[in-house]
């Protein structure tokens, strides 16, 4: 059903492009950063490559401790197109979770028994990806465009988002990111004990007390897998582990 609510755009001016990349005064983010202080309960954020520089991670640290929960859907490395854009995500693993940020990432195997109640061809299901780029705030307001959340849409494309203020398609949203976290759809990530383990190519070798756990549920088993980014391959992971270790930053 359509859904009838007050909103307002924001957007980079195409001269942005032009501009010096330290020059913000046309860029989205600069109108927007205004958004977040106005959090009063919950943040819920949808992006495909997340990307939290240290300007980020203070407002997410600020915003935890005022109480605000904060439950962020994002790729897996099984499920992103970009192995750089995780490698780079991932180094903030162990500091978003020790903030109590609610973390999730999408399973490749997310909806596969809609393809499999339909019939898929010759049963061969397609790897899932999420591209959807929303976030809700205090159950109230939905925020959807274009802008990834990472240093290429802050400082090179131009974006836009909409402000929508609407309880009714916050919630119709809501229902849906619910669905999504669940384990049939994504790995939940949370922080244990460091145990030790023999360390093979494809992890990393982490002298912490913690280590990154992700839980998931696969042909009806709940999955534990242990620092080494969930089943995503082999490859992918020792392309993500090498890329960890170069300090991409701002070039991506």
């Amino acid at each position: 059903p359509l859904v009838y609510g007050n909103a307002h755009l924001f957007y980079d001016l195409p001269k942005k492009i032009l501009d010096p990349v330290e020059d913000d005064s046309s860029h989205l983010e600069k109108q927007f950063e205004n958004s977040y202080e106005h959090v009063n309960k919950s943040l819920y954020i949808i992006n495909p490559y997340f990307i939290p520089n240290e300007r980020a991670m203070q407002k997410i640290s600020q915003l935890r401790k005022n109480g605000i929960e904060i439950y962020i859907l994002t790729n897996s490395l099984a499920t992103n197109d970009a192995i750089p854009v995780y490698a780079e995500y991932s180094r903030y693993h162990k500091r978003l979770l020790k903030l109590g940020v609610h973390l999730y990432e999408l399973n490749p195997h997310a909806m596969r028994y809609i393809f499999r109640k339909n019939s898929y061809y010759k049963n061969k299901f397609p790897r899932t990806s999420l591209h959807a780029k929303t976030m809700m705030i205090d159950g109230h307001y939905i925020i959807i465009g274009s802008a990834n959340l990472d240093p290429r849409s802050s400082k090179l494309n131009t974006e836009a988002v909409a402000v929508i203020d609407s309880k009714e398609l916050t919630d119709l949203k809501l229902k849906v990111f619910e669905y999504f976290i669940n384990h049939n759809n994504s790995y939940e990530l949370s922080l244990q004990k460091a145990h030790k383990k023999p360390c093979v190519v494809t992890c990393l070798p982490e002298s912490e007390e913690y280590e990154v756990v992700w839980k998931t549920r696969k042909d009806g088993k709940i999955l534990e897998y242990h620092d080494n980014d969930a089943d995503a391959g082999f490859f992918r992971r020792l392309a993500s582990n090498i890329l960890r270790y170069i300090p991409l930053g701002n070039n991506i």
